[in-house]
C-alpha cells in the first residue's frame, strides 16, 4: 500500500493540510517513537511489548540491540549499512526487518544491508534457540550459516549471499521458508533439508547431499544453472520452476529430484539438454533460452535493472506451461508471486521533499510524504 500526501501530526493519514518541517520533524519521530514506520538512518529501533528501545550507530549496532531483546520482540532495521563489527548470533526468536533491498524501493532511507564489516568470518548464524526467527527486507553479503536443530525459520524479500551449514558435522534446518528473495550463490547442506522455497531468484544451485529432504520448490527462476552429480538432492520436488543456463556445453541434470512442468533453458536450446535416469519429470519444457522471453534479463546472473517479467507471447515457453497451465517462473500464481521492488510489510519512507515555494521569511517549509508497504 502507499501512504502520500499532507500529513497532520497529530491526526495522520486524514488530512492532507500543509504543515511546517518542524512538524514533520516531529512526525517522524512519533512514528519511530510508536515502531509503525522505518527508523531513521543509524538508529535500530526495539520493540518490546510494544515499547521501543533507541539503539544509536556506531555507538550501538545490532547485537546490542540482540543482547537486550526478549523472545518475540522485533527489530527494525534503519536504511544503509547495518553491519556491525563481529559476528550476528541469533539465540532468540526475533522478528528482524529491514528497509528494503532494492535502492530504488527504499529511495529515502536506502536499502538495509548487512555487510561483512571489517572481517570476512563476521557472519550470521541461527542457533537452535533462535528457532522461530525470521527476517524480512535485508541484503545480506556476509554469509547466514545453521548450526544444528534450527527450525522454522523465515526469509522474505531479502537479498541472500552464501547460506548453508556453520559445520558440516551439523544438522540441516527444518521448516526453513524462504520467499520473493534473491539467493546469489544458491544453497548447500549435506544431509537433507526441510524447505519451502516460492517465487526466488538463485544464482547457483541447490546443493542438499544424498539424504532424502522435504523440500517443495516452487515458481522459482535459477541463473547459470547446472549438475550436481548424479543421486543428489533427493526428495526434492521443483514445480514450475525455470533453469537458465548460458553454457556453450548445454546442460546436464542429474539431480535424484522431482521436476514437475519446469523448463530448461540453456542459451544452445534443445536437444542439448540431458537428464540422467534418476529425475522424475512430469511435463517439463525444453526451449532454447532468449532474453526476448523477458522484459529485460539475462541467464547469468541478477541484477536490480533485470526484469524477470514474461512477455507476453503466444510463442513464450514461460506462459501456461505450468502445473494446471499456471506460467512458469516468478510471477505465479494469482497474487502470491514475486513482488516488484521487494517492498517489505514495514511502512518505510519513500519521498520526504519540499513542495512548492519555501517561504524563508516565516521559516515555512510545505513538505511532500510518502511512505511505503506491502504485506503479502
Amino acid at each position: 500500500m502507499a501512504l502520500e500526501g499532507w500529513r497532520k501530526l497529530m491526526d495522520f493519514g486524514r488530512t492532507k493540510n500543509p504543515r511546517t518541517m518542524k512538524n514533520a520533524l516531529l512526525l517522524s519521530i512519533l512514528f519511530c517513537t510508536l515502531g509503525t514506520a522505518q527508523a531513521q538512518n543509524g538508529v535500530i529501533t526495539l520493540l518490546h511489548l510494544g515499547q521501543p528501545t533507541f539503539f544509536y550507530q556506531p555507538a550501538s549496532d545490532l547485537n546490542d540491540a540482540i543482547g537486550a531483546a526478549f523472545h518475540g520482540d522485533t527489530i527494525v532495521l534503519p536504511g544503509g549499512e547495518v553491519g556491525p563489527s563481529a559476528s550476528v548470533n541469533i539465540t532468540k526468536r526475533l522478528t528482524i526487518i529491514g528497509a528494503g533491498i532494492y535502492p530504488t524501493g527504499a529511495p529515502v532511507t536506502n536499502a538495509t544491508t548487512m555487510s561483512q564489516a571489517g572481517n570476512v568470518n563476521y557472519n550470521l548464524y541461527l542457533t537452535a534457540t533462535g528457532s522461530g526467527s525470521s527476517f524480512e527486507g535485508i541484503g545480506f553479503t556476509r554469509g547466514i550459516y545453521f548450526n544444528s536443530n534450527v527450525s522454522n525459520i523465515t526469509f522474505s524479500r531479502c537479498n541472500i549471499g552464501p547460506i548453508g551449514y556453520a559445520n558440516v558435522n551439523q544438522s540441516s534446518p527444518t521448516d526453513l521458508v524462504i520467499s520473493q528473495s534473491v539467493l546469489h550463490s544458491g544453497m548447500t547442506f549435506h544431509s537433507g533439508i526441510g524447505l519451502a522455497m516460492s517465487n526466488c531468484i538463485l544464482g547457483g544451485n541447490l546443493y542438499f547431499g544424498t539424504s532424502p529432504s522435504n523440500a517443495y520448490i516452487n515458481q522459482c527462476i535459477f541463473l547459470n544453472a547446472n549438475n550436481s552429480g548424479v543421486g543428489y538432492n533427493p526428495g526434492v520436488m521443483y514445480t514450475n520452476c525455470a533453469f537458465l543456463n548460458s553454457s556453450t556445453n548445454g546442460m546436464a541434470i542429474n539431480h535424484a529430484s522431482t521436476y514437475d512442468h519446469c523448463w530448461f533453458a540453456p542459451t544452445n536450446g534443445f536437444p542439448l539438454v540431458t537428464f540422467g535416469t534418476q529425475p522424475v519429470h512430469i511435463g517439463d519444457k525444453i526451449a532454447a533460452f532468449s532474453a526476448s522471453y523477458f522484459i529485460n534479463a539475462n541467464a547469468t546472473d541478477f541484477a536490480y535493472d533485470k526484469d524477470y517479467t514474461p512477455v507476453p507471447s503466444p510463442t513464450n515457453p514461460m506462459l501456461g506451461n505450468g502445473v494446471d497451465g499456471q506460467n512458469i517462473g516468478l510471477y505465479g500464481p494469482g497474487t502470491t508471486g514475486w513482488k516488484d521492488l521487494a517492498i517489505p510489510s514495514n511502512p518505510h519512507w519513500t519521498q520526504f521533499t519540499p513542495n512548492g515555494n519555501i517561504n524563508t521569511t516565516g521559516g515555512t517549509i510545505q513538505v511532500h510524504i510518502k511512505a511505503e508497504a506491502q504485506q503479502n
